[in-house]
């Protein structure tokens, strides 16, 4: 019964509990899915101020369009 499912990396310690393996899988899902949501939201900005200086290329200086 000691033959671990996966072998246990630098850092962890060897034997985990099932709990505390759910627990450790639940934090690294949740850190991904920040960084994804993150990442989202700076795509979601740069497209907004790309779209902003597009609308200001093309409008002359009192708002109407060229």
């Amino acid at each position: 019964m000691s033959s671990p499912r996966r072998p246990s990396f630098a850092g962890r310690p060897p034997t985990m509990t099932p709990e505390e393996e759910a627990e450790e899988e639940r934090k690294t899902m949740e850190r991904g899915r920040l960084k994804r949501q993150v990442r989202v939201e700076k795509r979601k900005i740069k497209a907004r101020s790309i779209e902003v200086k597009r609308i200001e290329a093309t409008t002359d200086g009192d708002g109407g369009v060229c």
